[in-house]
């Protein structure tokens, strides 16, 4: 390697340090306001806006157990949390009686987690759109949109 190749790494390095440090900067200062606006809120009893700016605040730093910690507690205020399963003695999670009416409505596939919010989608049966024009004529599945023939 000669002398222009090494200034030239040692400069692209310094560049990527230089950024790293500038987007560091910001990133701080974006939270610290966001999180001093939220202590406003909070202080103003105005809990919605705070738990908002909270949220707000954890885009910045997302672990920062101060604001976590705020937002989770926003969230037993506003009673946004999420239900605890109760448990027997023996460890097996309680039915509530609710849930029986909930087993007899038809349910999404087995696999929804696999497909997530389009789970709906899979559910059904396979029937075929045709497209054709004077060169070709393509036979499209419903169920994932794919060229079947």
């Amino acid at each position: 390697m000669d002398r222009n190749t090494i200034t030239g790494i040692i400069l692209i390095f310094l560049i990527f340090i230089g950024a790293s440090i500038y987007n560091n900067n910001r990133l701080k200062k974006g939270f610290d306001k966001a999180f001093s606006v939220a202590e406003e809120y909070y202080a103003k009893g105005e809990i919605e806006n705070a738990r908002a700016e909270y949220i707000n605040a954890l885009r910045f730093k997302p672990n920062n157990p101060d604001a976590v910690a705020r937002v989770n507690e926003l969230n037993r205020q506003l009673g946004l949390g999420p239900e605890t399963a109760a448990t027997d003695t023996a460890g097996k999670p309680v039915i509530p009686s609710d849930s029986a009416s909930k087993a007899q409505q038809p349910s999404t596939p087995a696999d929804s987690n696999l497909y997530g919010v389009f789970s709906s989608a899979v559910a059904g049966e396979n029937d075929f759109i045709t497209l054709e024009n004077n060169r070709i004529e393509l036979k499209i599945a419903r169920l994932g949109g794919r060229i079947y023939s």
